[in-house]
């Protein structure tokens, strides 16, 4: 008997040991860390969410998207500007005469086109970006919703960890009394040693379940951080929870929260966003039978280097002699003839002189292209009806997922029940077995099989009761309902 009894008290001090180094750990976890409200932890999760920046930025890039449709309504301008230096043989611009003199040339001009009809696509285009903007929003939303939903199940997780721990410490505290009050009754010889072995056996016993409740705090405290993507050490605000009725699915079928699940989740209306941009992707392809108008506008205006002014009446006139020799070698005999001089043109005089504009109206048909319109019309018109059987399995989805949702409640709340009475049916097996025991009737083997089974059945009532509180909210999140305690 004294080697059981050895093997037993080192056994016991082990657990202890680990049960001292292990604590510390989870103290790691919890202790010194500000504690965090649910909505606290929700606003941490939307603000470190890789998913949702993403997300965010290709709002932003839709909005530009819309931005630049709404702008393509109006006429363009745009401004050319040219500079040359001519030498060798070349053209002159003022004259358009070759020569070999060396010259610099300027061309300035500006141009605008606006697009006066094609066929309602510039119309359909800037609808169809404005859905895609609305559309990005809902994916934010989307992902939000999901996020929302993983924090208050890692939330939720971590206080039904919690709880069960409580409930093996208060198992513990049982077994420590039953214990100390053994020791008593073996002392008086009321009782057996051999009880006594039994007994710390089970302290034993549930010091390892307490270890492994206290692992599975760490464990739900780490999947919360993951969801948060924060790693720092945190700790939760224990809210109070308020267990709905057992008849609080009385009034509700799966069909009521289907029909409000269809106009409050986001996944339904983005599918029904993409129906209707593939709806304005098909009217814009048709878009391309009709004939497009379009008008333009030019400016204009150049300065040349090689540019002569000639020096007007009223100015000083030379009076060339007679005969006049040109500068091919000809005579030419200008007797009495008076001949005007040539000055360089100035810039400000050359761009005057030189300005001009003109208008355009362009008419495009198209007559055949390649079938490429009637291809693009084709694809669209596919790509429409897929979008359509898409927004339909999404709603099929969220119909089975709403049913099993419904049903998953439903069990929950049979099951709460059904711990309940065997919570109370053990707590009075184990109060007649203490009895028992007390009288001399009973054997410590039977009074430690019942007080494991109250510890199971509250673990499971633990279980129970979160389980239909979560199963509850999901009910209410896909009816519309914001997540949260109250």
């Amino acid at each position: 008997m004294k080697p059981i009894c050895k093997s037993l008290f080192m056994l016991s001090c082990l657990f202890l040991v680990f049960i001292v180094l292990a604590f510390p750990l989870q103290a790691q976890t919890t202790s010194n860390a500000a504690a965090w409200t649910l909505e606290e932890c929700l606003k941490k999760a939307r603000l470190n969410n890789i998913q949702i920046k993403q997300a965010a930025l290709q709002t932003k890039s839709a909005q530009a998207n819309y931005s630049q449709s709404k702008a393509a309504r109006m006429p363009d301008l745009n401004g050319n500007a040219s500079y040359s230096l001519n030498f060798g043989r070349n053209v002159d611009p003022t004259t358009y005469e070759f020569n070999n003199q060396a010259s610099q040339n300027v061309q300035l001009s500006l141009n605008s086109n606006v697009i006066l009809y094609n066929g309602n696509r510039l119309k359909n285009t800037i609808s169809q970006r404005e859905l895609e903007y609305q559309l990005a929003q809902l994916q934010v939303e989307n992902i939000d919703n999901n996020l929302s939903l993983n924090v208050f199940s890692a939330y939720l997780q971590i206080l039904l960890a919690q709880e069960q721990l409580k409930v093996l410490q208060n198992q513990t505290q049982l077994t420590q009394q039953q214990l100390d009050q053994t020791q008593k009754l073996i002392k008086a010889g009321a009782r057996p040693k051999g009880d006594l072995f039994e007994i710390e056996a089970q302290i034993a016993n549930d010091k390892l379940s307490m270890v492994n409740a206290q692992n599975a705090i760490k464990t739900a405290y780490l999947g919360l951080a993951q969801v948060l993507d924060y790693y720092e050490p945190i700790a939760v605000v224990r809210p109070t929870i308020r267990v709905p009725d057992e008849d609080a699915l009385s009034d509700l079928t799966a069909a009521t929260v289907y029909q409000e699940a269809l106009s409050s989740q986001p996944q339904i209306k983005t599918a029904a966003m993409r129906s209707r941009i593939s709806e304005q992707g098909l009217r814009i392809a048709e878009s391309g039978k009709k004939l497009t108008v379009s008008m333009g506008a030019s400016l204009s205006s150049g300065y040349s280097s090689l540019a002569k002014r000639v020096i007007e009446a009223g100015d000083e006139i030379l009076v060339l002699p007679s005969p006049y020799i040109t500068s091919s070698g000809e005579l030419v005999n200008y007797v009495g003839t008076a001949f005007p001089s040539y000055e360089n043109a100035g810039v400000g005089y050359q761009l005057n002189s030189n300005f001009g504009g003109a208008l355009r109206l362009n008419v495009n048909i198209p007559i055949y292209n390649k079938e490429q319109v009637k291809n693009a019309i084709t694809q669209s018109s596919i790509g429409l009806e897929n979008q359509r059987l898409t927004e339909q399995l999404e709603k099929n989805n969220l119909r089975r997922t709403v049913e099993q949702a419904f049903l998953d409640a439903k069990a929950a709340a049979e099951n709460y029940n059904a711990t309940q009475v065997a919570v109370s049916a053990q707590e009075q097996a184990l109060e007649f077995t203490k009895k028992r025991l007390e009288a001399g009737a009973g054997t410590t083997f039977e009074y430690l099989t019942n007080k494991n089974r109250l510890a199971v059945a509250e673990l499971n009532l633990q279980s129970a009761e979160f389980n239909y509180y979560f199963r509850v909210k999901i009910l209410e999140f896909y009816r519309g309902q914001r997540l949260s305690f109250d």
